[in-house]
């Protein structure tokens, strides 16, 4: 699985989607930034973020806030 953050990695993704099919199903993605080109790509890609902090930053830093809440999902999952 794969976390996505920000516009550059969601758009990156729409691209590898178009290229091969069905690869969204091993992403998520992390949180929402404030860049409106990551909104129309997670649409387009039908991923809903895991978090809605308004991170202007990317970086990384919106997957890296996702991570606790991946891991306690995996830990409560059969």
């Amino acid at each position: 699985p794969v976390l996505l953050d920000g516009a550059a990695t969601a758009v990156a993704a729409l691209l590898a989607d178009a290229a091969a099919p069905g690869a969204r199903a091993w992403w998520a993605a992390g949180s929402r930034c404030t860049e409106p080109a990551q909104t129309l790509a997670l649409d387009v890609l039908e991923l809903r973020p895991l978090l809605d902090l308004e991170i202007r930053g990317g970086q990384g830093t919106g997957a890296l806030a996702a991570v606790g809440l991946v891991r306690a999902a995996a830990a409560v999952s059969p």
